[in-house]
């Protein structure tokens, strides 16, 4: 009795080494990645920090509105955490920059990256405000999916009771699927769904083990009705109560009395666990007397405020268009093929972050791990009289689960059927999560099948080591590096504090400079010098800023001139109260040593005056800079004379050997002896600098560059000699050509804004739909 004691202590302890490992993956998960960044992630946090602030669920359409998109579907997630994380104060840090909340945002990533937050140092640690919400909610979300797998445990061991290594594997396989540790460290409603629905599939199991059980069946309807208060894509699920109750009027365990007295035993745990949900609704956002008794109870559960466009379409099909889709158009082109492609992508990986070869290598992998689970489930099933998962031994128990899967596709079908649109109806996370326990026990009892008995009990815990590394691989591979590094800004209230060598200068109405700190140069011999500046009202321009070493005679050492962060957060796109921390590399090759006085100056991007040179920019500190460094030049371009000259292409403050990627706004320092430099891009022409010092020559990446590779051209006289390309420009394309339209204008905004014409590609419109108008 002690030995059995022991062994199932050890087996228990092994658990909790699996739960480790997946708490510290997925915090990390949750540490690392961006917020914003999961799916849906931002529509869950502002309905988690409405009711978090306002102490309450939407009364209204107006605030459902305002709660977000997520506000008309169930809420129970929301609320928890909300009710959690209501003493967080908002005030320190209220928002974080959304990428569609401005079209000013939309000049930050230039079209290139479609990122929804715009990420800066807010999101830094310590965390305050709406970041440290953000990362309770995500740990929240953790705890819940770590509460699912140990009930997945619990699971198999009631399919197969002693069976502890099979319990163990299936737990571990679970726990190291990218998905379910990808979206267990984000906020997401699948999370409590998951482990809800883990309860409710438990007591399944036991209730088809002893049916007679009364209160199992209270337990069932508790379990599934706050699962639907969760998420209404299990509304199919009580059929599984129904298919127990059935057989087990068959195998003679219940008479049929009996089975209808604790099925309605079950609809009326069913009803008291949900019903607070749908009364609330009914109550708050019946539209019966406008629209009906079935439009009027439908649409405030479906359409009863900032829906999506499959859930309107869903709402018209049930009230047989009583409830309009709008002014909806399926996406052409998209097929069943499309649907499954998506659906089984989003269940194993994130391939959009993947390169088309990368996801396509995986998705193989996974097909082929996929077909192997279903080889073997069919060879087991074949010889299940000698198998250890024989019948009454686990298949009729297993077999219930698999139907727990097929009762969760109809929904994502449907949704697919009426709005043609596989990413937003093929997302594999809504199988996952409610029907985890089934996933993992199908997938290590199939692949478990092939390999003899006495080695079965480590195929669980291998398979799950190598989704594991899979998962690692996915996420610091790919996830995390196709995010930009966070832009240095901050807007939280105490952003300003120590700011190092305060100065309050002003530059115009619009930003003033409130410190800066040079830093000591660098072993590449570059000068690092940090500007903050504050954004007071929003600017009506872009903005260059020229930093300038002068010696005693006036004459300019080196100069660095571009836009803020390099380009990547131009002036236009501040907003009022921003402090943007903006570091320059000042080149120092070929400077003379000596005492440099830096001057600081501030111009309209569209100005012709470039900084040529330094008397109106305002002095900030005397600098001494010393002997260049010697080094080697990271390339070389050979003359037709023989001889050779080595030059360097510059990047955040050293020197770039391979073909560093300049987006467009970036300065381009390329430090050579010679005069006249150029760069050629893959239309052939040439691109001046923008300023030259010393050594140094300064390229400003403009909207007309073409999108490539560069390469740098030396002029001596008549002798023109290219390099290899040293460079790529990652510019977006542009076509500045002016379009064919039905109606020409001539009417300006501004200088630098002017209306050409306009068309109407559609000329009838509905009453309550959009009308859209193309303007040039």
């Amino acid at each position: 009795m002690e030995k059995n004691e022991t062994a199932a202590g050890r087996k228990h302890l092994a658990l909790m080494v699996v739960m480790v490992i997946f708490l510290v993956v997925t915090i990390s998960y949750g540490l690392l990645n961006p917020l914003g960044e999961a799916p849906d992630e931002i529509a869950h946090m502002d309905l988690i920090r409405y009711i978090g602030q306002e102490g309450r669920l939407p009364r209204t359409i107006d605030e459902r509105y305002a709660a977000g998109y997520k506000s008309d579907w169930p809420m129970l997630y929301h609320a928890l955490i909300g009710a959690a994380t209501a003493w967080v104060d908002y005030d320190a840090l209220p928002r974080l920059k959304v990428n569609s909340a401005t079209p000013r945002r939309l000049l930050i990533e230039d079209g290139l990256s479609p990122f929804a937050v715009i990420h800066t140092e807010d999101e830094a640690f310590p965390f305050q405000g709406i970041v440290l919400a953000w990362h309770l909610a995500r740990l929240a979300s953790t705890l819940f999916s770590a509460g699912t797998l140990v009930v997945i445990y619990l699971i198999v061991l009631t399919i197969r009771p002693g069976g502890w290594w099979l319990a163990l594997g299936v737990t571990a396989v679970v726990a190291a699927l990218f998905q379910f540790q990808f979206i267990a460290s984000a906020v997401n409603d699948d999370n409590l769904l998951g482990l809800l629905c883990a309860l409710f599939a438990l007591w399944l199991l036991r209730t088809w083990q002893r049916p007679g059980n009364v209160w199992g069946y209270a337990w069932l309807g508790l379990w599934l009705g706050l699962a639907v208060t969760t998420k209404y894509s299990v509304v199919l699920l009580p059929l599984l109560v129904v298919v127990v109750l059935v057989l087990a009027v068959r195998r003679g365990l219940l008479d049929w009395q009996a089975a209808v007295g604790r099925f309605l035993l079950f609809g009326a745990a069913l009803v008291v666990s949900a019903g607070w949900w749908f009364v609330y609704v009914v109550w708050h956002f019946n539209q019966v007397e406008t629209l009906g008794p079935v439009a009027g109870m439908v649409k405030p559960f479906l359409d009863g405020g900032p829906a999506d466009p499959t859930t309107r379409r869903v709402a018209s099909l049930i009230t047989g268009g009583a409830i309009s889709a709008g002014n909806i158009f399926k996406p052409g082109g998209a097929t069943w093929w499309d649907w499954g492609a998506s659906l089984f992508q989003s269940f194993w990986m994130a391939p959009g972050q993947m390169g088309p070869v990368a996801g396509s290598v995986f998705s193989i992998g996974f097909l082929i791990l996929s077909l192997v689970a279903v080889g073997g489930l069919v060879h087991a099933w074949q010889r299940r009289p000698d198998s250890p998962y024989q019948s009454g031994v686990g298949w009729d128990l297993i077999s219930l689960l698999a139907l727990m899967i097929l009762l969760l596709l109809p929904l994502p079908i449907l949704r697919f059927y009426l709005a043609g649109n596989p990413a937003e109806s093929g997302q594999g996370r809504h199988i996952l999560f409610p029907a985890a326990a089934a996933v993992g026990l199908l997938l290590t009892v199939g692949v478990s099948s092939w390999f003899a008995p006495a080695r079965r009990r480590w195929v669980g815990l291998s398979l799950a080591a190598v989704l594991l590394g899979f998962s690692l691989t996915n996420f610091f591979g790919f996830v995390l590096p196709a995010f930009p590094q966070r832009l240095p800004v901050r807007t939280s209230a105490d952003a300003a504090q120590g700011v190092p060598d305060p100065v309050y200068l002003a530059f115009g109405s619009s930003m003033d400079l409130v410190g800066f700190q040079v830093g000591e140069r660098n072993q590449h011999g570059v000068l690092p010098v940090t500007l903050v500046w504050r954004s007071l009202e929003y600017a009506d321009q872009d903005y260059l800023i020229g930093l300038s070493a002068v010696d005693g005679a006036g004459r300019v050492g080196t100069q660095w001139i571009g836009h803020p962060v390099d380009g990547r957060y131009p002036t236009r796109a501040w907003d009022p109260g921003d402090v943007v921390w903006d570091t320059i590399w000042l080149p120092l090759a070929g400077v003379e040593p000596g005492d440099y006085e830096l001057r600081l100056g501030l111009n309209p991007a569209s100005a012709e005056s470039t900084f040529s040179d330094a008397e109106d920019a305002v002095f900030l500190t005397q600098v001494a800079i010393p002997s260049s460094v010697a080094r080697s030049p990271a390339h070389i371009l050979s003359l037709p004379d023989g001889s050779s000259v080595g030059f360097d292409v510059w990047q955040g403050g050293e020197p770039m050997a391979g073909m560093p990627s300049y987006r467009y706004r970036a300065a381009i320092p390329v430090t050579l002896a010679e005069t006249e430099v150029s760069l050629v891009g893959p239309d052939g022409a040439e691109q001046l600098p923008t300023t030259r010092a010393g050594t140094t020559s300064i390229f400003l990446v403009g909207a007309g560059w073409p999108g490539g590779e560069y390469r740098l051209r030396l002029r001596r006289g008549d002798t023109v000699v290219d390099s290899q390309p040293v460079l790529r420009a990652a510019v977006r394309q542009r076509d500045f050509a002016v379009p064919p339209m039905a109606t020409e204008v001539r009417a300006s905004f501004g200088d630098e804004v002017m209306l050409l014409g306009f068309d109407f590609p559609q000329r009838k419109a509905q009453p309550g739909t959009t009308l859209p108008i193309t303007l040039y």
